[in-house]
């Protein structure tokens, strides 16, 4: 299989809302361009610090962290051994999709989604066509922004998608494309403690 080319990302913000710029009036700035063999991100995020984050999904299976001015901080692999948190109860390795990501408020943790898991439990294929229980489950990661490693990891229903964590950070709330719902998660406990049926 011949290897797959560099991708190529810009990375854009806005002025800072306070400035009083009405929103018509406010113009992209280029913060910088870069090419990495593994970028293909899915999803973009500034967090704390003005670091960039960038989601790979499936393509090259990891997140790379820029600082402001382009170089690579970290690159985070998406694979863990689900037994080292608690949720199997033998060695099980897995891999995942980052697709999105929040930054918690405090600028402490990264929640990333996976669109679907990897491993020999799960089906190697994955699609946005489904109808409910089509796919299996998966799981979010939570990583350090310290370390830059993954330090939880949480059930969540069917294709998880969006997220977002709640002003206090006490909560996280992730969209199930293919389970259509929403987990609610814990983020002391790193638990899902509901899931809100959506409907289709």
């Amino acid at each position: 299989m011949a290897p797959s080319p560099s991708s190529t990302t810009t990375s854009t913000v806005a002025g800072p809302p306070d400035d009083g710029v009405r929103s018509d009036e406010r113009r992209l700035v280029e913060l910088f361009s870069v090419t990495h063999s593994d970028l293909k991100p899915k999803s973009v995020v500034i967090g704390p610090g003005g670091l960039v984050f960038t989601q790979n999904m499936m393509y090259r299976h990891n997140i790379l962290v820029f600082d402001g001015e382009g170089d690579v901080v970290a690159k985070i692999d998406d694979s863990v051994d689900l037994k080292d948190f608690g949720l199997s109860d033998e060695s099980m390795q897995v891999a995942g999709a980052p697709v999105e990501a929040a930054v918690s408020p405090d600028g402490h943790h990264l929640w990333v989604s996976n669109y679907k898991m990897y491993g020999d439990e799960y089906r190697s294929d994955a699609d946005d066509e489904c109808d409910r229980g089509d796919w299996e489950d998966s799981y979010v990661y939570r990583i350090d922004l310290e370390r830059f490693e993954i330090d939880g990891v949480v059930p969540t229903g069917a294709v998880p998608k969006f997220l977002q964590v709640s002003p206090d950070g006490r909560r996280l709330v992730v969209a199930n494309w293919c389970g259509f719902d929403v987990s609610v998660i814990d983020t002391e406990t790193l638990s899902e403690i509901g899931r809100v049926d959506l409907g289709r």
